[in-house]
């Protein structure tokens, strides 16, 4: 019988010890938070105050919410899966396989909006970098045609697109114009040119949202 008791309390020791052990690593994983040298943590607290960390190490969560953005990250478009679509101003089109390196250069101020209006790394991806490499394709395709694109202009096709990225969108014009194709067919064409400022500038009608947030880029088109 003491024998017998002596078990189960022993049993009910390790037990509660168990629990114990359990519930304190719970508890300090709710309470810490490790950030690597790779990556910006952001904490949402429960009273709603965001804060950033940029310094590898562990950091106090506070039972708040963290998310993790990796300082540098790759966008990949294969041309058989999913590639940016190029649309010219003769009507004709192309697509577009490469990838797309961004690197996360903002101060914590800036990280804090981007947070704030996007929450999760895979939101940046899609709703602001993803959404604004295709405006800033859709809007080089605007300027050449089908024909220029695989020639000559390929290059300055690519340049475009690189610095409508960094510095925003276009403002252009355009006019209708007669040109006669390989065929010696006549046809009406509409050209879209880039609007410059009295410096000969190219005048930007729509900042780059990525510039807000301090975030860089560098496209890598490898196949059309």
């Amino acid at each position: 019988s003491e024998r017998l008791d002596m078990s189960l309390n022993t049993l009910r020791f390790v037990l509660t010890a168990a629990i114990i052990f359990v519930a304190a690593i719970l508890l300090v994983s709710f309470l810490i938070e490790s950030n690597n040298a790779s990556q910006v943590l952001v904490i949402t607290r429960p009273n709603g105050v965001v804060d950033v960390y940029d310094a590898p190490g562990w950091h106090w969560q506070g039972f708040g919410t963290p998310v993790h953005y990796s300082r540098r990250a790759t966008i990949s478009f294969p041309l058989d899966k999913l590639p940016l679509s190029v649309r010219f101003n003769d009507s004709g089109t192309a697509k577009l396989g490469g990838i797309l390196n961004y690197e996360l250069n903002g101060d914590k101020e800036q990280i804090k909006q981007l947070h704030s209006q996007f929450l999760t790394p895979e939101s940046v991806q899609e709703l602001l970098i993803k959404s604004h490499l295709g405006m800033a394709a859709f809007s080089t395709g605007s300027l050449l045609s089908s024909t220029e694109s695989y020639s000559s202009s390929r290059g300055l096709m690519l340049e475009l697109i690189q610095d409508q990225i960094e510095k925003g969108i276009y403002a252009t014009d355009g006019s209708l114009v007669k040109e006669v194709d390989n065929l010696g067919l006549e046809r009406t064409l509409t050209k879209i040119r880039i609007r410059k400022d009295k410096d000969g500038s190219n005048v930007i009608a729509a900042a780059s949202p990525l510039k807000k947030f301090g975030i860089t880029c560098q496209l890598n088109i490898k196949d059309i």
